[in-house]
């Protein structure tokens, strides 16, 4: 799981292009396919982590639904969820709602 999140890390290292999917002015009409990727790996991130926590092999703490909370608010990153939830599953999508909606 860190090998994961260094790599999602290293590639807005790599590409300052995706520093655009933290932008709030964003037009979400105008996302490229490679902010769609980028947005999709974290978003499988998430399901990592809240799958390794639900078999308890990850200790749950607040910080992570307050992360997952901001990073969903931005413009793209949220527009890709809603477009790409209806793909997941139906507890972790419950549970990122119930995060959203808090």
């Amino acid at each position: 799981m860190g090998e994961s999140y260094r790599k999602i890390k290293d590639t807005l290292i790599e590409k300052p292009e995706l520093a655009s999917v933290f932008n709030t002015e964003k037009d979400v009409s105008t996302i490229t396919m490679i902010e769609r990727n980028y947005i999709q790996q974290v978003i499988i991130q998430m399901y990592s982590v809240y799958i390794a926590t639900k078999l308890g092999q990850f200790d749950f703490f607040e910080g992570i639904e307050n992360d997952i909370r901001r990073y969903l608010s931005f413009p793209l990153s949220n527009q890709v969820w809603e477009e790409v939830k209806m793909f997941q599953d139906r507890e972790f999508v419950a549970y990122i709602d119930e995060i959203l909606h808090r």
